[in-house]
């Protein structure tokens, strides 16, 4: 190390400041030297020899070391990837360090559901790539043609959300169902079903809003259907509709969930059905036939007194042995199938009831399948099960029990267009309406009393928030909007 003298060090290798003191002390010095000792200094005089007399002298003191400055030409920085300047901060206009993004977020449920589980999350990219991405997208309009509503639907078994725009222009339509949770059960378990609507209700509605093209500024209103269903289901729906509602400061619009199925077949449609209309809504929870005035003047005419179609499907496939969901499964094997191999019981009531009756249906077909109960001492025990079945049996047994359920629903729908007389359309909704038996019946039906079907797309059949979203629209053009009150009903208004 370069020394100005014995044990000191270099001028300027510890700053200016260190310079300054150096020299104020050597100037010091030699004004003491040079003045004699001071009084009480314990310094020699002046005559007496100095002991440093021999000891050299420090050169010339040598200027501070200046700390070299990189100089950049102004305007746009050249291409830095990978530089990274000297020092303890790296220039910012050269190398900024990679911004932290979340993870595209897959829903804990995906990782247990297996097979046709719906795994939705947020697209790649940052803020500024969604907002382009919505710039460009050619769905994204800015004048629109109506009304822009966010629909929930959690009734049961599937988490919906869906954009609607002027009540019938669906932007999308998103579902997370959950039959691979229930299907080890062989039906529905509330508890179940209510906390994977929990789960999944944040990721549908992210999903629904990017492919709509929309943010939450964009919404005129929050649907939601408040009745009737599982109540801890319905419990989740709510809360999150009132919770969008009241932070986007837009109105809140309950809808009744099974009125809401008669609206499905007008999604899409070019014009709007006439009315009076008679309407049907056959489902895993629900049969009943309506009259409608209009959109939000609606009658039930008639309703099942035990069960409804689809559980009836539902539980003539349990006892096949076939899998959950069984009613399009039961379905698919009618086709192959003799449905006058078994002549199984139409539930007719009064000879005026527009009421349906599916219990004793369902006991047709166990018997048939399981033989009579043999009543020992205990329990009374069945002497087969479906095992003992050939394939074909199965198939005959079920386009036998779909023969008769069905017949059973246009008996009494014809009983009600015969009652309507002043009838224009015939609106039918429900997840019963994708049966292939009932949709090849419906249009000859409608085209004897000169009416107008609106038969739901396939995508609208089962449980959708499109069709929530869709009613309220006109809900919310008669002012019928709701407040933080609106509570989850169990049961249906009629």
């Amino acid at each position: 190390m370069d020394r100005d003298g014995p044990g000191r060090p270099a001028a300027g290798r510890r700053g200016a400041r260190h310079d300054r003191q150096t020299r104020d002390r050597r100037v010091g010095a030699r004004l003491d030297r040079d003045a004699g000792p001071r009084r009480g200094s314990g310094r020699a005089a002046p005559d007496a020899p100095d002991a440093r007399a021999d000891a050299p002298r420090p050169g010339p003191r040598r200027p501070p070391a200046r700390r070299a400055v990189e100089r950049r030409p102004r305007g746009r920085p050249p291409d830095a990837r990978g530089h990274r300047p000297r020092g303890r901060r790296p220039d910012r206009r050269l190398a900024h360090p990679p911004r932290r993004r979340r993870p595209d977020r897959v829903h804990p449920a995906h990782h247990r559901a297996g097979r046709g589980a719906l795994a939705v999350g947020r697209p790649r990219g940052g803020r500024r790539a969604r907002r382009r991405r919505r710039r460009r997208d050619p769905r994204r309009r800015a004048v629109t043609a109506g009304p822009v509503i966010l629909g929930l639907e959690s009734s049961c078994d599937e988490t919906a959300a869906a954009v609607v725009e002027a009540g019938v222009r669906v932007r999308s339509n998103v579902i997370a169902s959950q039959d691979e949770l229930h299907a080890e059960f062989g039906g529905v378990v509330p508890e179940i079903a209510s906390r994977a609507h929990a789960e999944r209700l944040t990721p549908v509605v992210r999903a629904a809003l990017d492919e709509a093209g929309v943010t939450l500024a964009d919404l005129d209103a929050v649907a939601v259907g408040h009745r009737p269903g599982l109540i801890g289901s319905l419990l989740v729906g709510v809360a999150a509709a009132k919770a969008l509602a009241w932070a986007l400061g837009v109105p809140l619009v309950g809808v009744d969930h099974v009125h809401a199925h008669l609206y499905a077949g007008a999604l899409d449609a070019p014009a709007p059905p006439d009315f009076p209309a008679v309407g049907l809504v056959v489902s895993g929870g629900h049969t009943a036939i309506y009259r409608l005035g209009s959109w939000l003047d609606v009658a039930r005419l008639g309703a099942t007194i035990d069960d409804a179609v689809g559980e009836a499907f539902d539980k003539a496939a349990a006892v096949l042995g076939l899998p959950y969901p069984g009613g399009p499964r039961l379905d698919a094997l009618a086709q192959t199938g003799d449905d006058r191999a078994h002549d199984f019981p139409v539930s007719r009531l009064d000879s005026g009831s527009l009421d349906f009756s599916y219990s004793g249906l369902k006991t047709a077909v166990l018997y048939a399948v399981r033989g009579t109960p043999i009543r020992d001492v205990g329990e009374p025990r069945f002497p087969r099960d479906h095992t003992a079945l050939s394939e074909r049996d199965k198939a005959d047994l079920a386009a036998s029990f779909q023969r008769a359920a069905i017949d059973a629903v246009l008996l009494k729908l014809r009983r009600a267009l015969e009652g309507e007389g002043d009838a224009r359309a015939l609106l039918v909704g429900g997840g019963v309406s994708a049966n292939s038996r009932l949709r090849e019946a419906l249009p000859g039906l409608a085209r004897e009393f000169g009416l107008d079907l609106r038969l739901p797309a396939m995508r609208y059949c089962l449980d959708n928030a499109a069709m929530i979203a869709g009613l309220a629209h006109h809900r919310l053009a008669a002012g019928a909007a709701d407040d933080l009150t609106l509570r989850a009903v169990p049961t249906t208004a009629c």
